[in-house]
């Protein structure tokens, strides 16, 4: 790669502004049906920016409007780094050209964990939980002169959570220096994210996939330099051991759909592939737009043993949550189990027991009078496939379902997809119950 003195200034001015933008657990269950103490439902908003960000907004003014949203968390995903290089290779450490933008890097560690404490002393009814947006990887391709100049993976990010704020920057990535790689030498496959996922994972923090399907912004022309980031669904099917994918709202058409990639990583784990399941989750993505809004359009409903950061991380690493878009009416998933036909045992999201007789689901949805729905429809995903579908031209829907089709030794999974109205204005997705089918008894 040729970088002149021109080429210099250009850069200079290309990065006047960057270009925009587990820990898995199956508990085992072998409860009678309705024997354990009730949930507390939260109601939890990921991915969040703030002024660490360069956003116009303080951690403290984000937790007062989440009060009065009525969300019972905001899971704070500020970039770790916002910051992107280009140098002459081999002499890139001291020969380079770099923008920096805001970012826990420029904002400060310290004070942002300082911020963070004043923050939830002044609104104690909000639980701020710190993260950040990571982006482990990105790399260069083609020549400045020749007008093919292309960065790549800038938009490829993780969302890590979980971990304490002093321990952010322990992450490995590209610009800290962490991953021992450099952006000059082509794409290294999975290896960057898979270092992050194992960090994370190895640390007892929350590693998702952010944005798999339609990375919004992804392809941009400045002059003769192109940046490129494509969607990378295939990523999930190429790593392990991260906690979860963002299905709402950039990975529901594709990655979230019946038989996608998320039903297929499912399927890998039922086939003792993977060491861990891998959880839906809803991302808020608030960025530039103003913050109250944002609140009010993606998030997930956590059911936590208490009202606590430590109840609501171990939750999520446990599956036990569903995700919903807020189109204006609220939809409430009341119920979602999965009953032994031959045992008094039962099962629900995220958990996992053992099977001797045949499956029943019993589903109950409720949707709230913010706005009259034009029906619901709820679907029962088994293996990748819808093998049931309820409709309701009411506000509620209620039904036991008892599979029909003789399930062969070994774990299967079921989860649901629902549909609020003919606008598909509000939806849900829930997280998977796995059984593990055991020969019948006579």
């Amino acid at each position: 790669m040729r970088i002149t003195k021109g080429a210099a200034v250009f850069m200079a001015c290309l990065f006047f502004r960057l270009i925009p933008l587990p820990l898995n657990a199956v508990s085992a269950a072998a409860d009678a049906p309705g024997s354990r103490t009730p949930w507390i439902p939260l109601k939890v908003v990921l991915h969040a920016h703030s002024e660490a960000s360069g956003e116009p907004i303080s951690l403290e003014e984000m937790a007062h409007l989440a009060r009065k949203r009525g969300v019972d968390a905001v899971i704070l995903t500020d970039y770790l780094e916002q910051r992107v290089s280009l140098g002459l290779y081999p002499f890139h450490r001291f020969l380079k050209i770099s923008k920096t933008q805001p970012s826990l890097a420029t904002y400060g560690i310290a004070a942002y964990a300082a911020a963070l404490e004043a923050a939830r002393r002044k609104v104690d009814s909000v639980l701020l939980l710190p993260g950040a947006e990571v982006i482990p990887f990105y790399w260069w391709s083609g020549d400045l002169l020749k007008g093919n100049l292309t960065v790549y993976g800038l938009h490829k990010n993780l969302l890590v959570f979980g971990l304490a704020v002093g321990d952010l920057p322990k992450i490995p990535t590209l610009e800290n220096g962490r991953l021992g790689m450099d952006a000059y030498h082509g794409s290294r496959g999975e290896k960057p994210y898979q270092a992050v996922i194992d960090h994370v994972q190895t640390s007892g923090g929350l590693a998702v996939w952010s944005a798999p399907d339609s990375v919004a912004g992804a392809e941009f022309q400045y002059g003769p330099i192109h940046a490129s980031t494509l969607p990378y669904w295939h990523s999930l099917l190429a790593t392990q051991d991260y906690t979860g994918i963002a299905i709402y709202p950039e990975g529901e058409e594709f990655t979230g759909a019946a038989g996608g990639v998320w039903d297929r990583v499912l399927s890998a784990y039922c086939r003792g592939k993977r060491r861990y399941p891998a959880w839906g989750f809803a991302e808020g993505m608030i960025h530039r737009e103003n913050f109250a809004e944002g609140l009010a359009r993606f998030d997930q409903v956590v059911l936590a043993d208490q009202r606590s950061e430590t109840a609501v991380l171990d939750a999520m690493k446990r599956g036990r949550f569903y995700i919903r878009t807020l189109g204006g009416s609220e939809l409430e998933l009341e119920e979602f189990r999965v009953e032994d036909s031959f045992a008094a045992r039962s099962a629900a999201a995220g958990e996992e027991m053992e099977l001797v007789g045949s499956p029943k689901i019993r589903v109950k949805v409720r949707v709230s009078a913010l706005m009259q729905p034009a029906g619901i429809r709820v679907d029962i995903v088994r293996g990748g496939r819808v093998v049931y579908s309820k409709t309701s031209d009411k506000a509620a829907l209620e039904f036991i379902w008892q599979d029909p089709d003789k399930l062969d030794p070994g774990r299967h999974y079921y989860r649901l997809i629902g549909i609020v109205g003919s606008k598909r204005a509000n939806r849900f997705m829930s997280n998977p119950i796995f059984v593990h089918k055991t020969k019948e008894r006579a």
